[in-house]
């Protein structure tokens, strides 16, 4: 866990012992967020320019916007709970294969993760469909 390269909180890089633990395939959609919402057990996420709650055809987006408090009530009212830094660290980084990102150590670009390249949200000002860049999955985990 750590970077030897990265900003002074993530140094240095250390051995960390990761317990057996679930996480979601895929980031959390608005149409999943909102049956939590319907079922009484989410408050709605804040909306404005950025936020993908509210505006149309944005139901394959992952919500965005929300506070800990929130995405700690969805991941309850899914079963589950959000996972740790380091279990996060551990999926973004490959499933502790020491890479950079979670397809390897290749320099992210737009054709593997949401990015500002050519504008923000890689050009279209908004974020993308869940799955939409698929040469940006975690691989060999």
């Amino acid at each position: 866990m750590g970077s030897t390269s990265g900003d002074p909180d993530e140094k240095p890089v250390h051995l960390v012992k990761v317990k057996t633990f679930g996480l979601a395939q895929t980031e959390v959609t608005v149409a999943q967020y909102k049956r939590c919402v319907a079922a009484g057990k989410c408050t709605r996420p804040y909306t404005g320019m950025y936020c993908n709650w509210g505006h149309a055809g944005r139901g394959s987006h992952p919500v965005n916007c929300v506070e800990w408090k929130q995405a700690a009530a969805y991941s309850r009212w899914a079963g589950g709970r959000l996972p740790s830094e380091v279990e996060w660290e551990y999926a973004a980084r490959g499933g502790g294969l020491a890479r950079k990102y979670s397809w390897g150590n290749e320099k992210p670009t737009c054709d593997r993760a949401i990015l500002k390249d050519g504008g923000w949200g890689c050009g279209k000002g908004r974020t993308w469909p869940v799955c939409s860049k698929p040469k940006g999955n975690t691989t060999g985990v």
